[in-house]
């Protein structure tokens, strides 16, 4: 009984390490006729705060609780939990993540990326249209990359990781990577942070 039960918890450690998140999942084994269940907190006890249809699709899972049984997920503004046993896995290609949608707040900004162009929204204003110079992983490290994008006087670099937990500042959202971005054109130095989904 000892080795089955040691069996079983080496198979659930090995499948909890190779859900990659933050990461799309799609919600799999759930009856037609039922739905996935959203928990304010990783137990299946915890309060419902929302479901999931039985056939949701790129589901952005952000992290893993501490036993890898549930996933923590943002649902109508709010983060809850989700459990993984019935979420599989989209296949991502690897290194980095193209998808990601960039976003941040004071002032409020985002930046999309397409091929390579870029482009820089601050709301109220234009956006501003970049190309892509380069993007490459961090030396060493498969959780953070860095971006340079330029055009028009204006010079971005931006460096992303992945993180634990991402605020936005403005909700109860969680997202799994953050950013910074420097403007070091016009012969300043302008900052702004914030976080990234993919979605």
């Amino acid at each position: 009984m000892i080795r089955l039960a040691l069996v079983l918890l080496l198979t659930w450690t090995g499948l909890a390490q190779a859900q990659s998140v933050p990461g799309l999942f799609d919600v799999a084994g759930v009856a037609m006729d039922d739905a996935l269940n959203v928990r304010v907190s990783p137990k299946g006890s915890a309060d419902k705060i929302g479901t999931l249809a039985h056939d949701a699709k790129t589901v952005e899972v952000t992290a893993l609780s501490n036993n890898g049984k549930w996933g923590r997920i943002n649902l109508d503004g709010q983060a809850g939990w989700v459990s993984m046993r019935y979420l599989a896995q989209v296949p991502a290609p690897g290194g980095i993540p193209s998808q990601l949608t960039r976003f941040g707040t004071e002032p409020f900004w985002s930046m999309d990326l397409s091929g390579s162009d870029v482009k820089m929204t601050f709301m109220g204003l234009d956006p501003l249209r970049l190309s892509l110079v380069h993007i490459a992983p961090a030396s060493g490290r498969s959780d953070r990359f860095a971006m340079l994008a330029e055009g028009a006087g204006v010079r971005l670099v931006a460096a992303v990781r992945k993180v634990q937990a991402c605020s936005d500042g403005m909700s109860d959202r969680l997202y799994g990577y953050d950013i910074d971005v420097i403007d070091t054109g016009q012969g300043s130095i302008v900052p702004y942070t914030g976080c990234c989904s993919l979605k």
